[in-house]
């Protein structure tokens, strides 16, 4: 596992150390320079190359079985395969998949999607698994996984899908959000963590 700081670097690893209380390896690596969501994927590949990068965001808590999305990704092999899911997509950039599962817009790219497809909205939970071809598109230092990242991948047709997740999805983007998920979900919270 490699885990991107950058601030307060050395209070989060001296607490979490190594990771074998939990289970875990941790590979700790430093951003002077905060790179962003695809930057920071690329840094890691540089040092721990990889074919693909199944990455959760730090501020999400999402039950969802990884094995049945790493098989999801391993029988298809596209570029990228995002979980998503239909509750609060009003909140983030909507993501476009079509009945099978292909990815066919995020946001407002591309602007016109060929076809008479029928498209349903999501929400992106912030856990995915990206391809080395993809961390290929990605401009070296600051880059955002999905602006350089998706949008080139959907520009030419490579392929992105949807892993389709019906559990729960909470994100807390600022710590104040913390203790106002924990009493409105402390049982959820609780259950996931037995």
């Amino acid at each position: 596992m490699v885990v991107n700081l950058h601030h307060r670097a050395d209070e989060i690893s001296g607490a979490v150390g190594s990771g074998e209380d939990f289970g875990l390896k941790i590979n700790w690596l430093y951003e002077p320079e905060i790179l962003g969501t695809g930057g920071g994927i690329r840094n890691a590949n540089r040092v721990f190359p990889a074919k693909k990068w199944l990455t959760i965001n730090a501020d999400t808590v999402i039950d969802l079985d990884l094995k049945k999305l790493i098989m999801f990704h391993n029988r298809f092999l596209p570029f990228a395969t995002m979980a998503l899911c239909s509750q609060g997509s009003g909140k983030f950039n909507p993501i476009f998949a079509d009945s099978l599962g292909m990815v066919r817009k995020i946001g407002t790219f591309p602007e016109i999607v060929s076809g008479e497809i029928t498209l349903t909205r999501y929400a992106y939970c912030g856990v995915q698994i990206v391809s080395s071809r993809l961390l290929d598109c990605l401009p070296e230092g600051f880059s955002k996984v999905v602006e350089d990242g998706y949008f080139k991948a959907l520009g030419n047709k490579n392929p992105v899908l949807g892993f389709f997740s019906t559990g729960l999805w909470l994100t807390f983007d600022e710590p104040s959000s913390l203790p106002a998920v924990e009493t409105e979900y402390g049982e959820a919270l609780d259950r996931l963590s037995k």
